[in-house]
């Protein structure tokens, strides 16, 4: 069963990220400890997925600190990809892929993983959006192409439709990014 522990540091900003993946019975887990500087101060974070086999978010908890306050963010997957925050539906989210969270490059695993894109291939999509360290929680428009052939790293381009942002990520054989420019890269 697969279990591993990644450690990414921020690009252009101060921080790190610590994650373990576990594989259990049912799917994944996942926990994650990140603290990073960001223009409106610093964030310390913990967030724990609990993940299908197919790599799909069925519960999502994450505590966020800053400035000393204390706030709670939960996100459930329900049948036919219907979304709820903090136990309330959210229509808007409804046939989202999965989770992006905006401090970490973990997120983007679940994307390349479920969309399984041969090489040349691109696919759109809509992510939960979760904007830290406001914890807004959006639908977000996404494309990921794979640019290389199959064997590991592999690279993707990421664009956020609408938002003009595009970037190059590079994977390892589990899907779990090595390098993001302008983003994170993996130490060790």
């Amino acid at each position: 069963m697969l279990s591993l522990t990644r450690l990414w540091r921020r690009i252009g900003l101060e921080g790190l990220e610590h994650l373990t993946l576990q594989e259990v019975d049912d799917g994944f887990r996942v926990y994650a400890v990140l603290s990073v500087e960001l223009e409106l101060g610093g964030i310390t974070c913990e967030y724990h997925f609990d993940l299908d086999r197919r790599w799909r978010t069925q519960t999502f908890k994450l505590s966020l600190n800053q400035a000393g306050e204390d706030r709670k963010l939960h996100i459930e997957r329900g049948e036919n990809s219907q979304w709820k925050v903090n136990g309330d539906q959210r229509p808007d989210l409804d046939g989202a892929l999965d989770l992006d969270l905006s401090v970490t490059p973990f997120t983007n695993t679940l994307a390349i993983r479920q969309l399984a894109l041969a090489p040349d291939e691109a696919k759109e999509m809509t992510a939960v959006y979760v904007n830290l360290p406001h914890l807004e929680v959006t639908p977000a428009r996404q494309r990921y192409r794979r640019l290389d052939p199959a064997t590991p790293p592999k690279r993707f381009l990421y664009e956020g439709l609408g938002t003009g942002f595009i970037e190059e990520i590079t994977v390892d054989e589990h899907g779990l990014v090595v390098n993001y420019p302008r983003f994170a890269e993996r130490v060790g």
